[in-house]
């Protein structure tokens, strides 16, 4: 299902860039005008990224093998990562072709037709975002949150040109380059953005505290359980891997201390669909403790 969802998004993507692509690319040549070529780029380079989407969620739902036990989740950072990168890579682009518009302004057709079309086309890529993110967030996919960014960008760059257009109009031709370079500010800053999240998960981030607190929370649930330590989460995509320390009475035999963490492993795996293994240490007196495990944080 989480697969399906994603797919639909990218081919639904896809097919409202290369129409939204095209008609930017018709009136961009009638006019001349640099701002509307670079959101047509832009708008067809969304077909891209949605494909990068496919093939990392295609990578990403191939089961796990010897090399990789924990299977290939982690295909789709490395596909948001990517689309980052082509984000960049237009953004710079967008600089120079603003940069150019401003030291020999061209003579762009100015049109309110124009200008209303694009403030249409914006509407019609953040409609494509919010539709991605909402399923984005619904499946937990950066990738796919990822692409929606991608059209929030578009729909942003949507506007300036329609801006620029209307600019156009009223004799300020300033305007197509100013913002050629604003969509470049706006990619430039999605990109990095998007980039630094996924090389975060790539590279094994913290776990945030919020699901820190959930796995303690239904550890110490377990009756046995004293306390937890050394919380530990690495995230592969769909599958994510915890470790922690349970504390528990040291009088306790080895089948009840064994029940205890298999419990624990339970609880946690069946409320957060991870894989979860669980150490249990003797709840001793804290001065009896090594410095090495008394200041050992969680992880």
């Amino acid at each position: 299902m989480r697969d399906r969802q994603a797919r639909l998004v990218a081919w639904v993507s896809i097919a409202a860039n290369l129409v939204l692509a095209a008609l930017t690319v018709a009136f961009a040549v009638r006019l001349g005008s640099v701002a509307m070529l670079a959101q047509a780029a832009h708008t067809a380079s969304d077909v891209l990224t949605s494909f990068v989407v496919l093939v990392g969620f295609r990578v990403a739902q191939a089961p796990a093998d010897r090399e990789h036990p924990w299977g290939h989740g982690r295909a789709e950072s490395i596909a948001t990562l990517t689309i980052a990168m082509l984000l960049a890579l237009a953004g710079v682009e967008f600089i120079r072709e603003g940069i150019s518009s401003i030291a020999s302004p061209a003579d762009v057709a100015g049109s309110w037709g124009v200008a209303i079309f694009m403030f249409a086309v914006a509407a019609a890529k953040e409609g494509l975002a919010r539709y991605a993110m909402v399923v984005g967030r619904r499946i937990n996919s950066t990738t796919v949150q990822a692409d929606a960014w991608h059209h929030r960008a578009d729909a942003l760059s949507a506007t300036m040109a329609g801006t620029a257009v209307a600019g156009a109009v009223l004799g300020a031709l300033w305007l197509d380059g100013l913002f050629a370079l604003g969509i470049a500010g706006i990619i430039l800053h999605t990109a990095y953005r998007l980039g630094r999240d996924a090389a975060s998960i790539l590279l094994g981030q913290r776990p945030s505290s919020d699901l820190v607190g959930q796995i303690t929370r239904l550890a110490l649930a377990v009756e046995g359980v004293r306390e937890t330590h050394r919380v530990s989460v690495h995230d592969y995509g769909q599958q994510r891997i915890v470790t922690l320390h349970v504390l528990v009475d040291p009088m306790l035999g080895v089948d009840e201390t064994h029940r205890i963490a298999e419990s624990v492993e339970v609880a946690v795996n069946n409320s957060l669909a991870t894989e979860t293994t669980v150490h249990v240490e003797p709840d001793v007196p804290a001065q009896s403790l090594t410095a090495d495990r008394r200041y050992q944080p969680d992880h």
